[in-house]
């Protein structure tokens, strides 16, 4: 594997989505990895800590 497609420990990455009306939520994401893949950087966030955002956004 390419250096540059290594999976690295990141703390609070940002999370950017868009909910159902379409407006923007950002979320800073603990316990998270980064990546750079193909000139863009990518984001893998453990799914528990993505339910407990949503837990406490709505």
């Amino acid at each position: 594997m390419n250096a540059e497609q290594e999976w690295t420990d990141m703390l609070f990455p940002p999370l950017i989505f868009r909910d159902i009306d379409g407006k923007l939520h950002t979320f800073l994401a603990p316990c998270s990895q980064t990546r750079i893949n193909g000139g863009r950087r990518e984001y893998r966030v453990r799914e528990e800590t993505v339910g407990e955002f949503f837990d406490r956004a709505w």
